[in-house]
């Protein structure tokens, strides 16, 4: 989870992410969706990510639960 925000801010590490993905669901939507948005959607989804999982991540407790 603590991986998600940084997939979208740091290219290297999302082409070394992407290139492993095997779910046909998730290739699909990358390469269909995610592809065909503009610079200025991508970077509405980064504060919305970090909204939904800052939560996990953040908090020590609740990390080293998940």
């Amino acid at each position: 989870m603590s991986e998600i925000v940084r997939l979208f801010v740091d290219p290297a590490f999302n082409k070394i992410k992407v290139d492993k993905v095997t779910n046909p669901i998730v290739r699909h939507w990358r390469d269909k969706t995610y592809k065909s948005m503009g610079d200025k959607e991508k970077q509405e989804m980064i504060p919305y990510f970090q909204a939904k999982f800052s939560p996990f991540t953040d908090n020590s407790i609740v990390r080293n639960i998940v």
